[in-house]
């Protein structure tokens, strides 16, 4: 048996090493420093141990998707068929970041070029990564900041981008170092280890002058209802939805008071699909607001899903459910208030479960599919607003879920004059505490982001107000059935962020694109000179 040299051990163990530090960094239970060094060993191994392109990409491949299947394998307990194909194209996309890096690092054989290479084509993937059929950014590189507020306040100028390129900056000056040392250059590590001194302690010192009290304006008083019903074995099949209304209508008459002008229940109270034409009909909707008519200046905040008739839902043409009569099914947002419904339809929607990507190609899996628990088929998006009117002053960000992760959505929603986010979400999913309380953490990125206050609202928990400054100021505990009451302040304040949305991550794509054109003409170049005779 032929003993592996040194290289193949390297080969073998920096992405073992590297996957190791990330999951140590993440949340909810890591070490967040550890993300500025994580990605040092993947750097490590394209730039000085992997000599072929084949090595490069399964050692990288292979470390990338240990990664993510340790920080995020709280998800199989929901979808094993969902979670393998989010985490392998996740896993692959990094690994393209490091191969086209490796590959323009050779091209150009300059340090500022390499480090630009390798922050361009990250943030173009990451911002990519929002914008596709796959679209998953779960685990895009700057959420992994998310359980250090205090150090991040500065994302309410870059969004999550920012950390992107911060922790890329600092991976990438820590390699550096570690050349200059296998050189013995030991003179010449003075000022670059005084550089990356001031490339992590800045922005955390920055972040910590933007920290100011959050200003408190006008103010709504809120409900909150938490009724803890297990998203998988009661809500959509161990209870009926008689059930679940009469169980969230006695937390309701145990907490209502005058002072509640609104009140919220989680996502898909309504758990048969109710006609956007005729919701006044829904008798289920009804018995919530037979439960607050006695308090007329309370508004009522639910989750549904609703439907519409196939011929009145042109813009979802590709979601027709087909039946008798077609018809196209929504996850949404309703606001019932004085005799008024508002609808809000899910926009971002979770591939696998909520819609099926690339549909032609993956027909031949349908049953594979639905037998793990996803949906085949795909649930509507186009709606007519996206926030609600409370009253005259008053406009909310409805947000549902999955949709917290994406930070251009919330700030679209600010620019559209919303003064505070709801965000609703089961959250019940997930045998373990790694998705519930990473999905708290990301809905805390949103404040920041867009100087919003939020009341999150979910089934089995946590629910929680928290502030423009991503502290949760009052929360419930997971899986247990409660009220949460208190005042969510409005702010119109306008975040650089919001404003101007991820212009990070739109340059990175245009830097990227040149980078690769000027890549592509050397190498067309080069063969040129060597077809010359």
């Amino acid at each position: 048996m032929r003993i592996p040299g040194p290289k193949q051990l390297l080969l073998f163990g920096l992405p073992c090493v590297s996957s190791m530090l990330l999951n140590l960094g993440w949340g909810p239970n890591g070490y967040p420093v550890l993300l500025f060094v994580g990605l040092v060993p993947m750097l490590w191994l394209n730039g000085k141990v992997a000599q072929g392109r084949d090595a490069a990409f399964l050692a990288s491949m292979s470390g990338f998707f240990l990664f993510h299947l340790l920080a995020g394998w709280w998800m199989y307990s929901s979808t094993v068929t969902g979670s393998l194909m989010a985490q392998l194209f996740n896993a692959a996309y990094m690994t393209a970041v490091m191969l086209l890096w490796r590959r323009t690092t050779k091209t150009f054989n300059s340090p500022s070029i390499s480090l630009l290479a390798l922050l361009v084509f990250w943030l173009s993937f990451e911002f990519l990564h929002q914008h596709w059929e796959l679209s998953w950014p779960w685990f895009n590189l700057g959420n992994g900041l998310a359980f250090k507020p205090e150090w991040i306040q500065w994302y309410r100028y870059t969004g999550v981008t920012g950390g992107t390129a911060w922790l890329l900056l600092s991976n990438w000056m820590i390699y550096q170092l570690l050349a200059l040392l296998e050189k013995n250059a030991t003179k010449a590590l003075i000022l670059p280890l005084m550089l990356l001194l001031i490339l992590i302690g800045g922005p955390i010192g920055i972040s910590y002058q933007l920290t100011t009290a959050a200003d408190k304006g006008e103010g709504v008083t809120f409900m909150a209802v938490q009724p803890n019903i297990n998203p998988r074995t009661e809500k959509f099949n161990g209870m009926t939805e008689v059930q679940q209304i009469e169980k969230m209508i006695r937390l309701i008459e145990q907490g209502i008071t005058p002072e509640v002008s609104l009140l919220i229940l989680p996502e898909t109270v309504l758990t048969q699909a109710v006609d956007e034409d005729s919701l006044e009909q829904s008798v289920s909707l009804n018995s919530l607001l037979r439960a607050i008519e006695a308090y007329p200046e309370s508004s009522l905040f639910l989750g549904a899903f609703t439907r519409k008739k196939a011929e009145k839902a042109t813009e979802d043409a590709d979601a027709v459910i087909q039946v008798e009569n077609p018809y196209v099914l929504y996850n949404s947002a309703l606001l019932c208030n004085k005799d008024a419904f508002q609808v809000y339809h899910k926009s971002k929607l979770v591939p696998l479960v909520e819609k099926q990507p690339f549909y032609s190609l993956m027909k031949p899996f349908q049953s594979m599919i639905e037998r793990s628990g996803g949906f085949f088929g795909r649930y509507g998006v186009h709606g007519e607003t996206r926030t609600f009117t409370l009253n005259k002053s008053t406009q909310i960000a409805p947000v549902i879920c999955f949709e917290s992760v994406y930070g251009s959505l919330s700030a679209d929603q600010a620019v559209e004059g919303a003064d505070f986010i709801v965000l609703i979400t089961n959250d019940g999913w997930w045998d373990t505490p790694g998705g519930y309380q990473q999905h708290l953490a990301y809905a805390r990125l949103r404040c920041i982001e867009t100087g919003r206050w939020m009341v999150r609202v979910a089934n089995t928990g946590i629910t929680a107000l928290i502030n423009p400054k991503g502290e949760i100021v009052n929360s419930t505990f997971y899986g247990k059935e409660a009220v949460l009451k208190g005042v969510v302040f409005r702010r119109d304040e306008m975040t650089f962020y919001a404003s101007h949305g991820d212009f990070i991550g739109n340059a990175a794509l245009y830097l990227a694109g040149l980078i690769l054109i000027i890549h592509l003409i050397n190498k067309l170049n080069v063969f040129r000179r060597i077809k010359t005779p």
